[in-house]
C-alpha cells in the first residue's frame, strides 16, 4: 500500500482499499473478489495508474483461481505480468510469476511451473525479498511432492523453514512445518506428522493466521479420518469449521461439510450424512465451488435412492450429470489450449523486445564494426575464392562419380550379355539352321531339275525372313551393349521393352524347363526414359528370377515359373517380375539395393545388379520394390509415371 501511495496520492488510497477488500474475499467469496478487482481495474485505467492495474489483474485472477477457473486466472496474471514488466516493477513480477507457476502446477504442467518459480528466484538479486523466496521454495517443493519425489520436496521445505526462522518469518515457518508434516503423513508416519502439524498450528494461532490454522486443522483431521479415528477427525474438522465461520470462508465450510458427510457415511449415521451433503450443496452452488458440488450431488443422489425417494434421486442425478459435464466441457479445454498459444505469442513478443534492445546496443558499437569492416571484406573475398575452388572440386568429383557410375552400368550390361551369350547364340543359330536346310533343299531341287519360279521366289522370301531375324538380333545386341550415356530419354512403350528383354532370355528359360507367363495389356504403356536402360533393368530382374527358380528346383522339374505383368495403377505404369523360386530372407530385404550386397558366392555375382537397377529407375522418377518370403518366391515391382 505504501508503494501505491507514492505512485499517485490522489487515486492510490481508493484503488488500494478496493484491492484490500478483494483480498479479504479471495477464498470466502471469490465472485466478490473478482467484482472488486474489476472495479479497481476500471478506476486504475481511467487514471492511467499502471501499478494499480497490475494488482487489480492479480486479484481478478485470484478470484477466478479460487473458483477453479484456471484459464481466466492465467489470462489475468499474464496481463498483470505485461503491466509490471512495462513499468519495471520487480516485486509485482515476482508475485505474478508465483501465481502463474501455481496455475501451471494445477494444470499438471510441472516443467512450466518450475520454470516460472525459477524465474522468480532469478529476480531476487534485482529486488531482494526473502519472504517471497520462502514461498517460492515451498511451491517448488509442492511440485516435487505431487511428483512423489519426497526427498526433493523435503529439501525445499527444509530450506524454506531454515530461511523463515533466520528472518523471523512466522507465516513461512508455519507453512514449512505444515508441508513437512504432509510428507510424513504421505509416508504413513501419522505420529511424526502430528508433531509437525501441532508445531505449525501453535505458530499459526499465535500469529492469528486464520486460513493457515484452518488448513492445518483440516490436515490433522484427514490424518485421523485415514486411520478411522472418527471422533478425533470430527473434533478437528469442527475446530476448522468454527474458524471458517468466523471469516465466512464458504469454500472451506463447503469442503468440511463434505468431509463430515464422509465420516457419517462410514459410521452409518445416514441423517447426519444427508444433512451435511445438503449443507455442502447450499454453500457450493452459490459460490460456484463446482468440484465440491459434483461430489455432494453424486453422494446425495445415492442417499435419496437408498431412502426410496426415487424422484429426488433422479433429479439429483440429473443435476450431478449436468454439473459434471460442465467441468469436462471440451470448450474449456479448447480455451486453455488457445490461452497456451497466446502465452507463446507473448513469449515471442518478449523475445522481439529483447531483440530490439540488442539492436540498439549494436548501433552504439557501430564504430567498432566499421573498423573491422575491411578485415571482414578481405575474409569474405578469401572465403568466396575458397568457395569457388570448392565448387570446382565438387563439380569435378560429381563428374568423376557419374563417369564411374556409367562404367559400372556398362560393365553390368556386358556381364548380363555374357551370361546370356549361349541363349543369344541359340537365337542366331536357329534361323541360320533354317537357312542351311532351305539351301540344301534348293540344291537338291536344282540337281533334279525340278525348280520352278514360284518355288525359287518362296525360298528367297524364306531366306530373307530368317536373315532379317538374325540382323534384328545382332542390331539389338549392338545397340543394347554400347554406352547409352549420350542417348536422349524419350517416350517409349513398356510392353516393347519387356518383349525385347524377353527375346534375349526366352530361349535359355525354355532350355532350362522354365515356363514364362506373360500378362501384357493390349493398350500402349507409355513411359519416359532411356529404353535400353529400362531393358537392362528388366533383363537383370529376369536373370535373378531364373537363378532363383534354378536354385530351388532341379533341372527336370517343370514347376519352375516366371510371370511378367504390365498394368496401369493410379497414373503409374507397373511392371512386375514374379518367380516361385527360393525367395529372400526377411533380414536381407532392406539391404538388397545396397551396392555390393549379395547372398551369392563371389563367382556368381558382384552385388551391383539391383543397386544399378535402383539408380536407373530413380533417374526415370520411378520406384522399385521387392516382396519376398524365403522358400516361397519373389515379386519385384517397378512403378513409373505415365508419359502423356
Amino acid at each position: 500500500m505504501e508503494k501505491l501511495l507514492k505512485k499517485d496520492r490522489k487515486i492510490a488510497p481508493e484503488v488500494g482499499a478496493l484491492i484490500q477488500k478483494a483480498y479479504q474475499f479471495m477464498t470466502s467469496d471469490p465472485a466478490e473478489c473478482i467484482r472488486l478487482g474489476q472495479e479497481a481495474l476500471e478506476l486504475s485505467k481511467k487514471h492511467k495508474f499502471d501499478f494499480g492495474m497490475g494488482h487489480a489483474y492479480i486479484h481478478i485472477g485470484l478470484g477466478h483461481y479460487h473458483r477453479g477457473e484456471l484459464a481466466p486466472a492465467m489470462e489475468n496474471n499474464k496481463l498483470a505480468e505485461a503491466t509490471f514488466r512495462e513499468i519495471g516493477n520487480i516485486h509485482g513480477l515476482r508475485s505474478v510469476y508465483n501465481n502463474i507457476g501455481t496455475i501451471y502446477d494445477d494444470w499438471d504442467d510441472r516443467d512450466k511451473a518450475l520454470q516460472y518459480y525459477k524465474m522468480n528466484l532469478d529476480l531476487q538479486q534485482e529486488g531482494d525479498d526473502p519472504k517471497l523466496k520462502c514461498n517460492i521454495l515451498l511451491n517448488i517443493g509442492i511440485i516435487h511432492y505431487r511428483s512423489l519425489d519426497y526427498q526433493a520436496a523435503r529439501q525445499c521445505y527444509q530450506a524454506s523453514l531454515d530461511l523463515s526462522r533466520s528472518i523471523g518469518f512466522a507465516y513461512g515457518e508455519s507453512n514449512a512445518l505444515h508441508v513437512l508434516g504432509k510428507i510424513r503423513q504421505s509416508e504413513n508416519d501419522l505420529e511424526g506428522a502430528l508433531v509437525l502439524f501441532r508445531q505449525a498450528l501453535l505458530i499459526a494461532e499465535q500469529e492469528n493466521l486464520t486460513t493457515r490454522v484452518i488448513s492445518i486443522l483440516d490436515n490433522i483431521a484427514k490424518g485421523y479420518l485415514k486411520c478411522q479415528d472418527y471422533q478425533r477427525a470430527i473434533d478437528y474438522f469442527s475446530r476448522a469449521r468454527e474458524k471458517a465461520l468466523n471469516i465466512n470462508d464458504k469454500q472451506t465450510l463447503s469442503w468440511i461439510a463434505l468431509q463430515f458427510a464422509t465420516i457419517y457415511q462410514a459410521t452409518g449415521d445416514r441423517e447426519n450424512q444427508k444433512a451435511n451433503l445438503e449443507l455442502c450443496l447450499s454453500l457450493a452452488l452459490p459460490g460456484q465451488y463446482r468440484l465440491f458440488a459434483v461430489n455432494a450431488l453424486r453422494e446425495l443422489a445415492q442417499v435419496y435412492e437408498n431412502e426410496g425417494d426415487y424422484k429426488k434421486a433422479l433429479e439429483t442425478y440429473w443435476q450431478y450429470q449436468e454439473m459434471n459435464n460442465y467441468l469436462t466441457d471440451q470448450s474449456r479445454v479448447n480455451h486453455i489450449e488457445q490461452l497456451r498459444v497466446q502465452m507463446q505469442v507473448d513469449e515471442k513478443e518478449r523475445e522481439m523486445e529483447l531483440s530490439r534492445k540488442t539492436n540498439l546496443a549494436l548501433e552504439k558499437k557501430n564504430k567498432l564494426i566499421n573498423r573491422q569492416k575491411n578485415k571482414l571484406e578481405k575474409a569474405e573475398k578469401a572465403l568466396k575464392e575458397w568457395n569457388h575452388t570448392l565448387e570446382t572440386r565438387v563439380q569435378d568429383e560429381i563428374k568423376k562419380r557419374q563417369q564411374q557410375e556409367q562404367i559400372v552400368i556398362q560393365k553390368s550390361k556386358l556381364e548380363s550379355l555374357g551370361s546370356l551369350a549361349a541363349g543369344i547364340a541359340h537365337e542366331i543359330n536357329q534361323p541360320l539352321g533354317m537357312i542351311n536346310i532351305g539351301l540344301q533343299n534348293l540344291f537338291n531341287k536344282l540337281r533334279s531339275g525340278g525348280v520352278t519360279q514360284e518355288y525359287t521366289a518362296e525360298k528367297a522370301a524364306y531366306f530373307t525372313e530368317n536373315i532379317d531375324r538374325i540382323s534384328k538380333i545382332i542390331d539389338h545386341i549392338r545397340i543394347f551393349s554400347r554406352d547409352q550415356q549420350s542417348e536422349t530419354p524419350e517416350k517409349t512403350d513398356a510392353r516393347t521393352v519387356i518383349s525385347n528383354a524377353l527375346s534375349m532370355m526366352q530361349t535359355q528359360c525354355k532350355e532350362h524347363n522354365i515356363k514364362i507367363d506373360l500378362d501384357l495389356p493390349e493398350l500402349p504403356m507409355p513411359v519416359f526414359g532411356n529404353k535400353y536402360r529400362l531393358e537392362q533393368v528388366i533383363l537383370n530382374l529376369l536373370s535373378n528370377a531364373k537363378a532363383a527358380v534354378e536354385e530351388k528346383y532341379d533341372s527336370y522339374d517343370d514347376t519352375k515359373r516366371i510371370t511378367i505383368r504390365n498394368y496401369l495403377c493410379e497414373q503409374q505404369i507397373c511392371i512386375e517380375v514374379e518367380d516361385n523360386g527360393s525367395g529372400i530372407r526377411s533380414e536381407h530385404l532392406d539391404r538388397i539395393f545396397e551396392p555390393f550386397f549379395t547372398t551369392k558366392s563371389e563367382s556368381m555375382g558382384t552385388g551391383l545388379g539391383l543397386s544399378i537397377c535402383y539408380g536407373i529407375i530413380r533417374d526415370m522418377n520411378g520406384t522399385i520394390d521387392c516382396r519376398s518370403e524365403k522358400g516361397q518366391g519373389t515379386v519385384m515391382t517397378i512403378e513409373l509415371p505415365v508419359c502423356t
